[in-house]
């Protein structure tokens, strides 16, 4: 125990009178007890006062610092400030740099204004950045090269960065999009094209047939009339009927020097049901005296397929012999006398076709149906067995 300790507890405990020549000393120990007490207090105190305040100036301090040391970015893309933060302007301030001290500042712009402080701050930028350019090309070394001009205009035009606003778009980002977007590839316009291309090939094979067409008008009628036809039964064979008819309807109504084209025609129309126009051609070439079997063969069928079957068994008696033994015009003849009910003289024409080629099954189901409604049962078993074959 210390001797200022155990003086004050001699005198709390009544050991010194109030007399005494000792009390000096015990008020001197008191006096130094009370100087230790309070500096024990402000040592408490001190640190719980400057720990908030350091902490609350700290990021002030640092941001100042930061800010302070904030520099306007160079033209090249490859410059970099070590040691230092560099803070990026928001989207409503500007970089103002001096060109003396090389530090920046950011100031605040309005959106009415946004357009023309950019175009100034804009210049200014430039005109700083053309002054870099010119001293660093100054401090270079002697024998280095020195850029020409127009790559030191590119440079400068380069480093003056276009500000964003509401009003004027970055022009470095739409010229980006620009190139980004001409060199993607479109799903849509690239089906267009292949669309549009199927369509020209198709086009282009239809306009082929109609050259070949228009270069058979260059010959004689009767040499016209042969290659047309062929032509015709070649389109016919490939399934384009209506391509068929729309050539030969461009060059027989044109002419009447086609007649076997024109009874091909005639046929087409016949099988389309389109009686008039069959019948208004077949007219045209009879009443020019244009005479052809071709047509011939083709009004027995328009006057079948209208159900006139007097009028095709009266023409069929009119034909010379070799006419009327033609093949197609007896199987026309034989459905005009079965549908007439004449059964008897159907049955006796298939009769004649079967024994001219006994390997028609459609001639031998004729004759199977002609003697089947003329009660001969037995022969016309015989017929069906045939063509079942």
């Amino acid at each position: 125990m210390s001797l200022v300790a155990q003086m004050q507890r001699d005198r709390r405990s009544g050991e010194v009178s109030e007399s005494s020549d000792d009390l000096p000393l015990f008020a001197a120990a008191e006096a130094i007890a009370a100087s230790k007490r309070k500096r024990g207090t402000l040592l408490v105190l001190l640190p719980a006062v400057l720990v908030p305040l350091v902490l609350i100036l700290a990021p002030v301090l640092v941001s100042q610092q930061f800010s302070g040391q904030a520099e306007l970015p160079f033209a090249d893309a490859g410059t970099t400030f070590s040691g230092r933060v560099v803070r990026q302007p928001r989207g409503d301030e500007v970089v103002l740099k001096d060109a003396n001290t090389s530090r920046a500042t950011f100031a605040q712009i309005s959106p009415a204004s946004s357009v023309e402080g950019a175009q100034s701050i804009q210049g200014i930028q430039s005109a700083d950045v053309a002054e870099n350019v010119e001293t660093q090309k100054n401090v270079a070394a002697p024998n280095a090269t020195v850029p020409k001009p127009a790559i030191v205009a590119s440079q400068v035009q380069q480093a003056a960065p276009v500000l964003p606003s509401k009003n004027k778009p970055v022009q470095g980002r739409v010229e980006v999009a620009a190139k980004m977007q001409a060199g993607k590839p479109h799903v849509e316009t690239l089906q267009a094209r292949v669309s549009e291309s199927s369509r020209a090939s198709i086009n282009q094979a239809n306009n082929n047939a109609i050259l070949d067409f228009k270069r058979i008008s260059k010959v004689s009628a009767a040499q016209r009339d042969q290659l047309l036809l062929g032509k015709a039964s070649e389109l016919l064979q490939q399934g384009a009927t209506a391509l068929a008819i729309q050539a030969l309807e461009s060059e027989v109504a044109a002419s009447n020097e086609l007649p076997q084209s024109a009874a091909l025609l005639a046929s087409l129309w016949t099988g389309a049901k389109e009686f008039t126009a069959a019948s208004n051609l077949l007219a045209l070439y009879e009443n020019a005296g244009r005479h052809h079997s071709a047509l011939t063969v083709a009004g027995i069928r328009l006057e079948l397929a209208k159900a006139n079957y007097p009028a095709v068994l009266k023409t069929v008696a009119g034909l010379s012999p070799a006419l009327a033994e033609r093949t197609d015009i007896m199987e026309m003849q034989a459905v005009a006398l079965h549908s007439s009910g004449d059964f008897v003289a159907a049955s006796y024409v298939y009769r004649n076709l079967v024994r001219r080629d006994d390997t028609n099954p459609r001639w031998w189901m004729g004759m199977a149906i002609a003697l089947d409604a003329a009660a001969e049962r037995d022969a016309a078993r015989q017929a069906y067995s045939h063509a079942l074959e």
